[in-house]
């Protein structure tokens, strides 16, 4: 189980995630920021 919580509260949980779906999800993120 990953938990990413951002500087705005949002709090997503993903389970069985590998790097490659870490670091995808991370540039998603970052362009919302």
């Amino acid at each position: 189980m990953v938990t990413i919580r951002t500087r705005e509260g949002l709090c997503i949980q993903k389970k069985g995630l590998d790097y490659q779906g870490l670091k995808t999800l991370v540039e998603k993120l970052e362009g919302l920021c």
